[in-house]
């Protein structure tokens, strides 16, 4: 079962990373029509960093890596997926802002 539960979390990765795909492609072609600053680049950061923590993720599933060795989940997975998730949120806040403003 716990096997199980590992790898449904990497399709919930896959789909965060997919997720920030189309925020990526949205967001430009909303910054083309706009003219806003072409911050959308920070989204290919964003998305390396998931893929990362996806590749990292498995590794602890599979017992490359130790799940109980706190410093290597802190890097191999926890990091990359907070660098991540948090510069694709201030990117999509950059764009995005104006819907929750009116």
């Amino acid at each position: 079962m716990e096997l199980l539960a590992g790898f449904l979390s990497l399709t919930a990765l896959a789909a965060v990373g997919y997720m920030i795909y189309i925020l990526k492609v949205l967001s430009a072609r909303l910054g083309s029509v706009a003219r806003m600053a072409p911050v959308h680049h920070l989204y290919w950061l964003g998305l390396s960093s998931v893929v990362v923590a996806t590749g990292g993720r498995l590794l602890i599933i599979t017992g490359i890596v130790s799940a109980e060795d706190s410093l290597a989940v802190l890097l191999l997975y926890l990091a990359p997926l907070g660098i991540g998730v948090g510069a694709s949120l201030a990117c999509a806040w950059f764009y995005w802002r104006w819907l929750l403003k009116a």
